[in-house]
């Protein structure tokens, strides 16, 4: 899993990336390193990526789910939950270069405030088209659109997606 984002400096990190077992996101240039999901993250998690698989069969994009690295335009490189990517040309052998259209993130305590600002401003001035948090039994959604405000939307436990006609997501 080492092999999932580019290999940093040592001394700028305080361990090999190239040879690393450990799992990291860099956001804003800080290092986070990221704990092994519960059950019921993984779950959840795994109910979302079914209905994304389902949906999106014979479609041009394509869903991923976490381990996969995605490395932003800004240098940035994240890990997140689940992800549509429609470029196909960003997959690279050790990660996805790029932003992907549709980013999802299940908040975790550790991770709760991370996701909901950094990662939003980071996915949102990187290219992200459509961002989604789970928070317990409820989805939070923005649609990033060029020159617009974030707009936020508290949803129950649905969410139509704004950027991709007919998908809808139940957790």
């Amino acid at each position: 899993m080492a092999d999932i984002l580019e290999s940093r400096d040592d001394e700028e990190f305080g361990f090999d990336t190239d040879t690393s077992e450990v799992l990291y996101e860099i956001v804003d240039g800080e290092v986070f390193m990221m704990a092994s999901p519960t059950p019921g993250h993984q779950r959840l998690v795994q109910k979302v990526f079914f209905q994304l698989m389902t949906f999106f069969e014979g479609k041009p994009c394509e869903p991923f789910v976490s381990p996969v690295g995605v490395k932003l335009p800004s240098g940035d490189e994240v890990i997140p939950d689940l992800l549509v990517l429609c470029d196909r040309s960003k997959v690279g052998a050790k990660y996805i270069d790029g932003a992907p259209d549709l980013v999802i993130e299940v908040l975790s305590p550790s991770t709760r405030q991370r996701d909901l600002n950094r990662k939003r401003r980071l996915y949102r001035d990187n290219g992200v088209r459509e961002y989604w948090i789970i928070d317990n039994d409820r989805f939070i959604k923005w649609v990033f659109e060029p020159g617009a405000n974030d707009e936020v939307e508290i949803l129950g436990n649905v969410v139509e997606s704004g950027i991709f006609p007919g998908l809808v997501v139940t957790i």
